[in-house]
Formats: structure tokens, sequence, C-alpha cells
């Protein structure tokens, strides 16, 4: 049997910092004591398991530009097709602070503002992937310039397998977005 090969699509990746730290004092300078910085994002971190597990794997999404690097390096480094569109801006950060009791405070920044010439550039390197991969996994939250209503409308494109895990806002539209994807 030939191996599947898998696109995860990351439509707002970040690359997450994360602090460990005594307890958090709200108002006060707060001291660090380990941190690390990695790419991520849902579909993100799909791929480096999938990559890991050694499934031939393609990711794309929109990525920006001005923090490219992390995420360049890691798909190099595990094996990984990079088929993002790269936009104007940096990527998201999104950092954590993880008390020594356990307690941990999310702090997600913006990010990128996608155009609707990134969203046609999307389309037409997701057409291409249809073209020679089996399985799509779409995950994550949504970038500014694309609300859910506009995910769910498209190009139409041959009929794939999808896997999906949207955040809370855009799980309103996933029967949208997964009739979207299946007819794309």
């Amino acid at each position: 049997m030939t191996a599947k090969r898998i696109v995860t699509v990351t439509l707002n990746p970040a690359l997450d910092m994360t602090g460990a730290m005594g307890e958090l004092k709200p108002g006060a300078v707060n001291l660090i004591q380990r941190s690390n910085l990695n790419p991520g994002g849902k579909g993100v971190n799909v791929a480096k398991v999938l990559a890991e597990l050694g499934a031939e794997v393609s990711v794309t999404g929109f990525l920006g530009d001005d923090n490219q690097d992390p995420f360049a390096h890691l798909f190099e480094q595990k094996g990984i097709e990079d088929r993002f569109v790269r936009v104007h801006g940096a990527s998201r950060i999104n950092v954590k602070l993880v008390e020594e009791t356990g307690r941990v405070t999310d702090l997600n920044f913006p990010g990128v503002e996608v155009s609707e010439q990134n969203i046609a550039a999307l389309e037409e390197t997701l057409l291409s992937l249809a073209e020679n991969h089996d399985l799509f996994v779409i995950a994550g939250s949504l970038p500014g310039g694309l609300s859910p209503a506009r995910l769910a409308t498209g190009s139409p494109c041959s009929a794939k397998k999808v896997r999906k895990s949207f955040s809370t806002a855009a799980m309103q539209h996933s029967k949208q977005v997964l009739k979207l994807v299946l007819h794309w």
C-alpha cells in the first residue's frame, strides 16, 4: 500500500513562547526561570508529529515574512514540504506563563492580516496540493481578514478526505467549511 501524502493547513500559525516561573504577580516585574520559543499552531504541531511518525507531510496556510525563519528551519529539519503563503508582517506570538503550582496564563497576540490577494494565493496552493496529496488537516484559528463566512466560500476542487479542528469562532461555520473543502 502506498503511504498517504498529508497536508496540514494552518491559517494563523504562532511562535509559542513558554516561560516557567514561581508565582505570577500581576502589576509587578516577574522573573522567568526557564523559557523556550517554538514554531507552532495546531496544524504545524500536527505536521511535526506526523513527520516524526514517518508520514510525508506538506504544510500551508499564511506565514508572516517578518518571523518566518524558525518555521522554515523546523520544516527543513523535519523534512516537511513548506508551501506556506508568505504575507506581510509577523506571525503571531503566543506566550504561556507556567507557574510552579501548574497554573498557566496564556497571552495570545494577534497575527497577520490577510488580503484577498493572499487568500487567492492560498486557494491556488491548495489546488496544486490537491493534485498529489490524499488527506488535508485544517486546524487552528483564523487570521485577521479571513472570516469563517469567507472561509466557507471558494473555488471548486476535487474531493479529499478532511480532518478539521478549529477554534470556537471558526467552528460556528464548520459545516460550510467542510463542505467547501470537500468540493474544493
